[in-house]
């Protein structure tokens, strides 16, 4: 009798353990979820910045029709299909090979994500075996963590410049200047509708640096602090890796919110972090390498 009462006091107590190391293991998925939200809504507003660094504007019907006369006019080689593609639809210039080259690279660093991310899908499950899992799951999210630093680093090093948009103001002030039946002070003030819209361009572009920055450094502070929780698995309780992931969400979310020299300087602190890490720090070499070869292809 004594030997099945110590059966089933076994088997509760070994249930209770089951339960918690469930309910630590569902806790850690949560947070590698929310990582995962993170980084991917980094990668997007990466993607976006790209975007904005390569597209145009459309034009107008006044301008598509003044730019056909003058390529008619002023034509001695022949026009080409290709000519009238580019009036009516700038954005349609010949991109297709450096933009297939940079979504497989973002295809890429998103399949990584997900990798990552299934690695806890079944966590609680398997709870006696979650050790091994999330000792596994360490080595990707270093790699995730320094791409993430990489990109905030390269955008902080050479923000991006809406060039084709740049250049459509630059184009502007030609034809204002060769503009033969403009006096000069509607030219002047031409002049200064296009600084103004300049000035525009410069701060979308300030923005749009900001936001790219600010969404890199958060999921990659979150990535850091939940780190410390994978290594430290074993030895904290479920309230402790709550508690834990309450405060990382909390700083990482008091990452945005500043002006863009503010975000650089967090991006600054953020790499500070990971270059006292050996493990991210070998890493961040190489991913903010190719980050500048991704980036430098346009």
């Amino acid at each position: 009798m004594a030997t099945r009462s110590g059966t089933v006091f076994l088997l509760i107590v070994l249930a209770a353990l089951s339960q918690g190391c469930a309910q630590k293991a569902k806790a850690i998925k949560v947070g590698a979820a929310q990582f995962e939200v993170e980084s991917l809504a980094a990668v997007d507003r990466i993607d976006g910045l790209r975007v904005k660094e390569t597209s145009t504007t459309l034009r107008t019907s006044e301008q598509a029709s003044k730019e056909l006369i003058e390529l008619v006019q002023g034509d001695t080689d022949g026009i080409s299909l290709e000519d009238l593609r580019t009036i009516v639809d700038p954005a349609k210039l010949d991109l297709s090979e450096s933009e297939s080259e940079w979504q497989s690279f973002l295809a890429d660093i998103r399949e990584q994500h997900t990798t990552f991310t299934a690695i806890f899908a079944s966590l609680e499950k398997g709870s006696f075996l979650a050790r091994e899992s999330v000792k596994e799951a360490v080595p990707y999210l270093d790699k995730l963590v320094a791409q993430l630093v990489a990109f905030a680093q390269s955008i902080k090093a050479s923000p991006p410049e809406f060039t084709r948009q740049r250049a459509e103001l630059a184009l502007d002030l030609e034809t204002i200047k060769g503009d033969p039946k403009a006096s000069d002070e509607v030219k002047r003030l031409r002049y200064l509708d296009v600084e103004k819209r300049l000035r525009s361009l410069g701060a979308l572009e300030a923005q749009t640096t900001k936001e790219a920055i600010e969404q890199s450094v958060t999921a990659a502070k979150l990535g850091v602090e939940l780190k410390k929780l994978l290594l430290a698995y074993d030895q904290l309780s479920l309230d402790d890796i709550n508690e834990a992931l309450t405060v990382a969400f909390k700083v990482a979310g008091h990452i945005t919110g500043f002006d863009l020299s503010e975000a650089q300087a967090k991006a600054d602190q953020v790499l500070g972090e990971i270059r006292a890490d050996s493990d991210i720090k070998a890493l961040f070499d190489n991913a903010l390498q190719q980050v500048n070869a991704a980036r430098s292809e346009q």
